[in-house]
């Protein structure tokens, strides 16, 4: 079974680049548009990992953070934020409210897949999703 990735963004493009690349690496990807689609697709299932922008259209990313982290079911489920917001303070907001990694958009696609990898199991998914 592919480890699941589940990207929250609102824009189309970046939901298309993340599934491109991480199907292409070996990952199942589900994608949501808004904070209420990441959190119905998490009510009926858990991703490996989470990869979402904080600027979303129905609820400020880092809110959303604090409500995973928060849910002793989804707490554990490692989340990297892939930001167009360059603010210093949105960073600290992100790692406030829980978020495992942060990067600033554009990063390289295999920047993005090197961190998510790390994140899930710095190991084994190495040899197997390369």
């Amino acid at each position: 079974m592919l480890p699941t990735i589940l990207a929250v963004d609102a824009h189309d493009d970046s939901r298309i680049v993340y599934s491109l690349v991480f199907r292409q690496k070996g990952f199942e990807l589900l994608d949501a548009r808004t904070s209420k689609e990441a959190l119905d697709i998490m009510a009926s299932c858990r991703p490996r990992a989470i990869v979402m922008e904080l600027t979303l259209p129905d609820l400020d990313g880092c809110e959303l953070i604090r409500m995973l982290k928060l849910d002793p079911v989804r707490a554990p489920v490692p989340i990297l934020v892939v930001t167009s917001d360059i603010r210093l303070r949105r960073r600290e907001e992100a790692e406030a409210a829980g978020c495992d990694a942060f990067l600033l958009k554009p990063s390289p696609m295999r920047v993005i897949v090197e961190v998510v990898r790390d994140l899930i199991d710095p190991d084994s998914l190495r040899n197997s999703a390369s």
